[in-house]
């Protein structure tokens, strides 16, 4: 398989060259990840391991075609190998959870609009009662100086 990226650490995970290559020794499944992580397929969807933060690496990458490893590089690096129909099931799940923030997105643009329309209706109200303030001041002046109203 050729190589198709370089393994990638999460924020916060700041190994040395010299760090990564120890933590990759202490297993097999370890090194096993890390050859995972660089010929691997990036998952379109996380599976829930990557999207709780588990696990070195970035992105959730897994090989496909191999028996017996349906697990991403993250999981197998932690030695959390959850089985197809498991990684289905959190897909379907991720599914439906974009699917709620999608209707979230919609909502709130709803909302945005109707707020912006309040705001334009505030501010012609606000003009207005500048223009009437203007008025009483300039009837106020013209009483104060005539005595008489305008």
């Amino acid at each position: 398989m050729p190589n198709q990226r370089e393994p990638c650490m999460r924020r916060g995970i700041r190994w040395t060259a010299p760090q990564f290559q120890q933590q990759m020794n202490d297993s097999l499944p370890r090194v096993e990840a890390a050859l995972m992580q660089v010929v691997g397929q990036q998952d379109e969807l996380q599976c829930t391991m990557c999207l709780l933060l588990s696990g070195p690496f970035s992105n959730c990458v897994s090989v496909r075609g191999i028996d017996d490893l349906s697990a991403c590089a993250n999981c197998h690096w932690i030695q959390e190998d959850t089985s197809a129909i498991t990684r289905l099931s959190s897909r379907l799940k991720h599914l439906e959870i974009l699917q709620h923030m999608e209707e979230g997105t919609r909502l709130m643009k709803a909302f945005t609009d109707e707020l912006r329309m309040v705001l334009e209706s505030s501010q012609s109200l606000e003009a207005q009662l500048e223009g009437l303030q203007r008025r009483l001041t300039d009837a106020n002046t013209a009483i104060a100086v005539t005595g008489q109203p305008m």
